[in-house]
């Protein structure tokens, strides 16, 4: 029998194909996880609505959950909620994939409305890929 640990790490490794586009973005992290409950920094590599790669010096291990801050801006940040799909170290650090769980929709949009005044146009070509 396979455990729900096992099958959340076999679903985030198998979830290359992802609809919502990614947009990289350097915005400050901080977060905490279930493990450890203080509060580290992180800087995004990536954000979408439904998760993100993080940057971040302290190792994370597959599946462990996490409480984090995202500011999109020096005013605006939002508050989420993901658990660890994947890890890999990279030089001096190591870059952590988190999906997002529980995000309420007023938080999607506001991570929306922010990449699309970043991004207008990689969102655009995201959203319309194959359309002519």
């Amino acid at each position: 029998m396979v455990s729900t640990e096992n099958r959340l790490q076999q679903n985030f490794t198998n979830s290359d194909q992802r609809y919502l586009p990614r947009w990289e973005v350097q915005n400050r992290v901080v977060y905490s996880s279930d493990r450890d409950p203080y509060l580290h920094e992180a800087h995004t590599k990536d954000l979408s609505c439904a998760g993100a790669c993080l940057r971040m010096h302290e190792p994370l291990a597959p599946a462990q959950k996490v409480k984090m801050t995202v500011y999109l801006s020096e005013n605006i940040s939002v508050k989420l909620d993901g658990v660890v799909s994947w890890v890999k170290p990279v030089q001096n650090q190591t870059e952590v994939g988190i999906t997002f769980y529980n995000t309420p929709m007023k938080v999607q949009d506001l991570i929306l409305e922010h990449a699309f005044e970043f991004k207008q146009e990689d969102l655009e070509r995201q959203w319309f890929k194959g359309w002519k």
